[in-house]
């Protein structure tokens, strides 16, 4: 046998070898089924990618946004869970594995993950969480006291929580209320897009004397 053939053959293991720890062609070829609306094999293709490279967030929690796609919201909120304990500060994971106990019909696992990161973390983000899952499951007292205590924390620092009551309040026809909280959002962030859009959807006017400084939260 000719030196470079033997040299060619002893090489091809270690070549295929590699091939074959290398997850990447896995997340494009997910990445492409998700495009294309073919979430089981994007979910097939994420889980492959898994299986070579399991410590990687950003593809966790793509294959759960698969899992999700493709009707399966228990499983993905497992992934979901996997990703939130790899990067706990990622407040988008966290938002997915939420939406996915909602889709699953896990009130309780949802209610107790919420509640736990409103008494642990107790950030302006977990309350407005809070308020808005607990709206979506019918418990408007909860919401309406979770969005309050996200204002009373955050003080008048951003116009986030004065949304999330405006839309609260917008939506069980509490014009008045939603009104003076808009204000206040458009006070604190007169230059929000947000902000902006609500107000065009309201068909208010705002002009010199629209926007109210935040006022105490009630306790």
């Amino acid at each position: 046998m000719k030196p470079a053939l033997r040299a060619a053959l002893v090489a091809m293991p270690l070549f295929l070898g590699g091939c074959a720890n290398n997850p990447d062609p896995y997340r494009v070829e997910g990445d492409a089924a998700m495009q294309t609306f073919r979430y089981d094999d994007a979910a097939r293709a994420y889980a492959q990618y898994l299986e070579i490279s399991p410590g990687q967030p950003e593809i966790r929690a793509k294959y759960g946004r698969a899992l999700l796609a493709a009707g399966r919201p228990l499983d993905a909120a497992e992934q979901f869970r996997i990703a939130v304990a790899q990067a706990p500060n990622n407040d988008q994971y966290l938002d997915e594995l939420c939406e996915s106990l909602l889709r699953a019909d896990k009130r309780d696992d949802l209610f107790a993950l919420l509640r736990t990161n409103c008494s642990q973390r107790g950030r302006v983000s977990d309350h407005i969480r809070l308020g808005r899952f607990s709206q979506r499951m019918g418990d408007g007292d909860t919401a309406r006291t979770a969005l309050i205590s996200a204002a009373r924390i955050d003080a008048g620092r951003t116009a986030a929580p004065q949304i999330a009551l405006y839309d609260f309040y917008a939506s069980i026809g509490e014009r008045a209320e939603a009104m003076r909280r808009l204000r206040m959002a458009y006070y604190v962030e007169p230059k929000s897009t947000d902000v902006a859009q609500r107000i065009a959807a309201s068909g208010a006017i705002p002009g010199p004397t629209f926007g109210l400084p935040p006022g105490d939260e009630p306790q």
